[in-house]
């Protein structure tokens, strides 16, 4: 486990590589490739339904920490946030099958990705290793989490063009609850109220 002063002493050195584009951790270097994936992903900058009982939570941007994201139905669409960190070994089960839902969905459904309880470095070299091509959020005192009643990670929110949160997943997804989640979230957005 690492101390309070080795992960600022660590933040101190990555945040202005990480903010000029040079993403690395103190062991790794990401290839040229990795950190040109890694900043390709964008964070959603429009506005945000707040999502019903919690309100709207604004996180840095796990790739530009500069910015910030606001957490909640963007743009009236249905949302699945999905709450990991580098050291937890289902969130890395479960990648693929995220990414690979974001790619069938397109723009219908916005997924987002919050980075909990962890250190950026090791969440880029996570993000670059997955191929996740969803925007990322950056939560490192897990206050999202707390907000949601998130016990572990993984943890998975669908939520629908309103805001209302509409299921949850505690641990990995599996291609069936990944699938009604979605379902529960979009049927809720076609006007079946």
């Amino acid at each position: 486990m690492t101390t309070i002063a080795g992960r600022l002493r660590r933040a101190m050195f990555v945040l202005p590589l990480v903010l000029l584009g040079a993403c690395s951790s103190g062991a790794h270097a990401h290839s040229a490739g990795a950190a040109t994936a890694v900043a390709s992903v964008p964070c959603p900058t429009g506005s945000s339904v707040p999502l019903a009982g919690i309100g709207t939570t604004r996180l840095p941007c796990l790739i530009d920490a500069g910015r910030q994201v606001a957490i909640g139905a963007s743009a009236g669409r249905p949302e699945v946030i999905n709450l990991w960190a580098s050291w937890c070994g289902p969130c890395r089960q479960e990648a693929t099958l995220l990414q690979a839902a974001h790619a069938a969905t397109g723009d219908r459904v916005l997924f987002i990705g919050i980075d909990s309880q962890d250190e950026r470095a090791a969440a880029l070299d996570f993000l670059a290793a997955s191929g996740a091509t969803y925007p990322q959020a950056f939560d490192e005192q897990a206050r999202f989490a707390a907000a949601v009643g998130a016990v572990g990670l993984p943890y998975t929110v669908f939520v629908d063009a309103s805001g209302m949160i509409v299921y949850h997943q505690i641990g990995a997804l599996t291609p069936q609850s990944l699938q009604t989640g979605l379902a529960r979230s979009m049927s809720a957005t076609s006007g079946s109220d």
